[in-house]
Order: C-alpha cells, then structure tokens, then sequence
C-alpha cells in the first residue's frame, strides 16, 4: 500500500504538478525517510498524526539538518498527505498544521575594494 501510494505520487508530481526532476528526487526522497520513520514507530502512514510530523521534523533538526532540508522535508510531508487527501485515501492531512522553521536568510557577502581589483585583473 505504501509503496502504491508514493508511487502514485510520483506519477501526481510528474505528470499533473510537472515538477522538475530534482525537485521530484528530493520530494519522493523525503517521503520515503519519512514513511521509514514511521514504519520502525509501527505508525501507518494512514494513522500518522500532527503531533508524530512535528516530531519527525524535530528529529531532524536535532541530528543536525539544515533548516533548509528540514522546511524542504515538512513541504514534502504536506504535500503526499495533501496528494493522499485529494485522493480520498486519508480524511485529513495530518501535516497540515505543522508549523516549518524559519529559514534564515543569508545576505551574499560584498567584496572589498581591493578584492575587486584583483578580481578584474
């Protein structure tokens, strides 16, 4: 069942959201690490609730992902239970709610006077 599901999954990103390939590597990548985790829990993707998402995605964010891959990784989640809804294979999705990291922006860095100089040397 699981795998029928990412799956179709894969086909709803390629076909209909006409997502790039990266973006459907790292969405079924996701997916797949997350019905993983669930899996040693004992916890069907069907039955999985808000409060087993937030702590998946704090799991990550302890063993040091980045919070780049942890907000990609929650879009990911939302997404397949969106899919699954959509669908009618589950009542609601128990991702929705669940609140991503910020991610913090950062500012490219200016080069110096003299870096320019010898840049355009």
């Amino acid at each position: 069942m699981v795998s029928d599901w990412i799956a179709a999954y894969e086909d709803y990103l390629k076909t209909e959201k006409q997502a790039s390939a990266n973006t459907v590597s790292s969405y079924l990548r996701d997916v797949r690490q997350f019905a993983a985790a669930m899996e040693e829990q004992e916890r069907p993707l069907a039955q999985v609730t808000p409060m087993e998402v937030e702590g998946y995605i704090h799991q990550l964010t302890v063993l040091g992902k980045s919070p780049a891959t942890v907000t990609r990784s929650l879009a990911s989640i939302k997404s397949f239970y969106a899919f699954l809804a959509e669908r009618g294979e589950i009542k609601t999705n128990p991702a929705k709610g669940v609140a991503a990291l910020k991610v913090e922006r950062r500012f490219p860095e200016t080069l110096t006077g003299k870096e320019v100089e010898l840049f355009l040397d």
